[in-house]
């Protein structure tokens, strides 16, 4: 692997220095925060104790679903709260069909594309199919995949498909919607049934997995379609755009008069009983009926369980996001809630706990803050009369695009708190390839009013300038372009990793419909489909501060030939 002894090496000198004296000794708050920050997840992965963290995390996760019970009476705040979740999804609808990543309830390992999904079985649970059905049918793709599925079914027994076609036209054309019988027909001998859904796990760290639930495909479609409609009533009711209220959230904390709290396994500690209370029948109906009820737990057997749903589902989020906002507005009409992370004001925080917990819900202390001059959101930090916290995790270097990242952290909280950062970055620099470092720039700009945001990907942009130059016919055509673009200065350039999109040689005719679905079903490439792939090119710096890619400055056919290691 490219750069493999430079990526192990970095890595033993991150863990040596977190290990050491060194990083612990720090004169202020801010600086000794932003190191434990950094060492909190940096850990060189055991796969030797992973078999014992799942089973740990599998018994955690039954366990928890056990004891999951909500009370009778919760008591008026609820009862509020269940008048605003009505308000909210009164004109609740399904929303547009969309995959999400990850894997599905059949194992694809990292074949999890929508063109993999689609080519292996369509699993979906008997409660959901007749949803889904209706679902799919006046969707175009889906529907045209299921006609060709169909036909693949029948060409594997050696059946007729034309004389199908007709005796099902005779046996549904009484019907008031025959087209759509039929069509439930082809897609129930399409579809593969099972019970439930999938557990599994994720690393989390070396001590303790997190549990996820995969679903089955088509059951995914339709949570996912649910979780729209949810943050769709969301947005038009209160305004609350989940696309962007992570932002929003991040500078909700600089003000004093908040409060933040979190939970424990929120997505599982919602309960059928919980969601039966709070929500309208038409939208319960619907929730129930794409959930799995049924988990294919570690042992191959299958475990009823009594939560609503679990992490993998397609609308846990926004249905967790639902629940809180509605109990927290009965406080606080400017409580803001993004998944399980709540923001209410500090003189109900106190409140909005004590009812979390009657519905059975573990609020983490730790991370919690009430009536403190220290906050965090959404991966911000915030500390009264400081500022913005400049901080970062940091996981075990594997891939060239996590050393890049890892060495602009280091540059960054280098250029912030200085001291023993500035000895990291130097000994990191000292193991990365001059090829590597051609393209930084002297300061990253830090402004402790806003959020922190760097860009950290693509190429190591920050830290010490240094002259690395490329061969004098590529940099005489960089300084040609440069001068047309009125851009002069000393020109310096380093490898980066660029997200590069193969156009497509051809164009997709509106009737071509086929070729698409085609490419789509058997993840095949076309021609006339664009491609993205990740791909490494040059990054130029002219004087201090302008930076571009160089391949955008060169000619278009002329073609960079640099030997990479200097």
């Amino acid at each position: 692997m490219e750069n493999k002894g430079s990526i192990r090496a970095v890595n033993l000198l991150i863990r040596d220095w977190i290990r050491s004296g060194e990083c612990r000794s720090e004169p202020t708050r801010t600086a000794s925060f932003a190191k434990a920050k950094l060492a909190a997840k940096f850990e060189e992965p055991q796969e030797e104790t992973a078999g014992q963290r799942r089973i740990d995390a599998w018994s955690r996760w039954i366990s928890f679903d056990e004891a999951l019970q909500t009370k009778e009476i919760l008591g008026p705040n609820w009862a509020k709260a269940r008048l605003i979740v009505h308000d909210i999804l009164r004109d609740f609808h399904l929303g547009d069909l969309a995959f999400t990543n990850g894997s599905s309830f059949e194992p694809l390992g990292n074949r999890t594309s929508v063109a993999c999904k689609l080519s292996e079985s369509w699993t979906i649970t008997p409660d959901c199919f007749e949803l889904f059905a209706k679902y799919s049918y006046f969707h175009r793709a889906l529907k045209h995949a299921v006609k060709k599925r169909f036909s693949s079914y029948c060409s594997k027994r050696n059946l007729n498909e034309r004389q199908i076609n007709r005796k099902l036209w005779e046996r549904f054309k009484t019907y008031s919607e025959p087209a759509l019988e039929i069509y439930k027909f082809k897609l129930y001998a399409s579809v593969t049934f099972v019970n439930g859904n999938r557990y599994s796990t994720v690393p989390k760290n070396n001590k303790k997995d997190r549990s996820i639930c995969l679903e089955p495909l088509c059951n995914m479609l339709v949570q996912r379609a649910v979780g729209l409609g949810i943050r769709a009533c969301l947005k038009d009711k209160l305004g609350i755009d989940l696309d962007v209220l992570a932002d929003e959230h991040r500078l909700k904390i600089s003000d004093s008069n908040v409060a933040t709290i979190d939970l424990s396994d929120c997505s599982d500690a919602i309960s059928i009983r919980l969601i039966t209370y709070l929500l309208p029948r038409r939208v319960l109906n619907k929730v129930l009926t794409c959930r799995s009820d049924m988990t294919l737990g570690p042992d191959d057997n299958y475990y009823v369980v009594r939560k609503v749903s679990s992490m993998g589902n397609g609308f846990t989020f926004d249905l967790m996001t639902l629940v809180l906002t509605a109990l927290t507005r009965s406080f606080d009409a400017t409580s803001t809630v993004f998944g399980d992370d709540i923001i209410c004001q500090n003189q109900v925080a106190d409140e909005v706990i004590s009812n979390l917990q009657v519905a059975g819900f573990v609020v983490n202390l730790d991370k919690t803050n009430v009536r403190s001059d220290y906050r965090e959101s959404c991966g911000a930090h915030y500390i009264d009369k400081t500022g913005y916290l400049t901080t970062f995790d940091l996981r075990w270097l594997k891939t060239p695009l996590d050393l890049i990242v890892a060495c602009n952290k280091a540059a960054i909280l280098s250029h912030v708190y200085g001291g023993s950062f500035e000895a990291l970055r130097a000994g990191i620099w000292s193991y990365v390839s001059r090829t590597w470092l051609g393209a930084t720039i002297a300061r990253p700009i830090v402004d402790t009013g806003r959020p922190p945001s760097y860009e950290l990907d693509t190429y190591i942009r920050y830290g010490p300038p240094l002259e690395v130059s490329p061969p004098k016919r590529v940099l005489r055509s960089i300084r040609r372009a440069c001068q047309n673009l009125h851009k002069l200065g000393r020109i310096s350039v380093a490898i980066a990793y660029l997200n590069q999109t193969a156009p497509a040689s051809s164009s997709l005719k509106s009737f071509e419909w086929d070729t698409y679905f085609q490419y789509v079903r058997n993840g095949r490439r076309s021609r006339k489909i664009p491609r993205t792939a990740l791909k490494s090119t040059l990054v130029a710096r002219v004087g201090e501060e302008q930076i571009g890619f160089a391949r955008a400055l060169l000619p278009v056919r002329e073609e960079v030939v640099w030997n990479r290691e200097g």
